[in-house]
């Protein structure tokens, strides 16, 4: 489990890709773009100023620390898994 202190190996999962298969699957179908990032926090996605709907799905987000660099890799590894 990914808790807020911790480092974590961004990866990225094809579209379609049931990221609860059983772990070789999910190994086999990865690729990880950066790592060793430092995870800063980890929770849900809350907009500014909006409380908190329990019964609202869940969407865990995590915030890393990384540099300008690191974070153009990953939104670049974001945009072209979107138009694949």
């Amino acid at each position: 489990m990914t808790r807020a202190g911790s480092r974590a190996d961004p990866a990225q999962f094809p579209r379609g890709c049931d990221v609860h298969a059983p772990r070789l699957l999910a190994e086999a179908v990865t690729s990880v773009i950066l790592q060793n990032i430092k995870v800063l926090a980890v929770g849900r996605l809350v907009q500014m100023g909006q409380t908190l709907d329990p019964k609202a799905p869940k969407m865990p987000v995590a915030t890393l620390l990384m540099s300008p660099e690191d974070a153009q890799k990953l939104e670049l590894a974001r945009t072209k898994a979107r138009s694949a």
